[in-house]
């Protein structure tokens, strides 16, 4: 089992610095060079079983990315996370997608919420990371 979720971690990790990569290039004159921008991206929901580690991955990758904020629509794990996202803010939803500049979220609620979640995010204009399953 750890060789599976290391394995999913190194995978993620990888995913991550790739799409940095490729979202943060841009060309002048047939050169390459890199955007001194992050990209904003947020996180809705903790309840997946891998929403910390995809967080993690957000956290390690701080060249990249510019974690704006993390929504939980359950008032119990709201409560229970405070101060455990190292720093970042709890945000709800429509502050969320009212953050200026927003590129992409993070959906990380449990798996009967993924896909309405996911299409609100679409809906708002923003790319999605959506882990499986994407629903039940």
């Amino acid at each position: 089992m750890a060789n599976m979720q290391e394995s999913g971690l190194l995978r993620r990790r990888f995913i991550a610095a790739a799409a940095a990569g490729a979202a943060t290039l841009s060309f002048s004159g047939g050169k390459a060079r890199a955007a001194p921008r992050k990209i904003k991206i947020g996180q809705t929901g903790t309840g997946h079983a891998h929403a910390r580690s995809v967080f993690a991955c957000l956290k390690e990758v701080t060249d990249d990315y510019e974690i704006v904020g993390v929504v939980e629509n359950d008032p119990r794990r709201r409560e229970a996370l405070k101060g455990s996202y190292q720093g970042i803010p709890l945000i709800s939803e429509e502050q969320l997608f009212n953050t200026a500049g927003l590129e992409a979220v993070v959906v990380e609620t449990e798996v009967r919420d993924l896909l309405p979640t996911a299409a609100r995010c679409v809906q708002a204009g923003v790319h999605i990371h959506l882990d499986k399953p994407p629903g039940e």
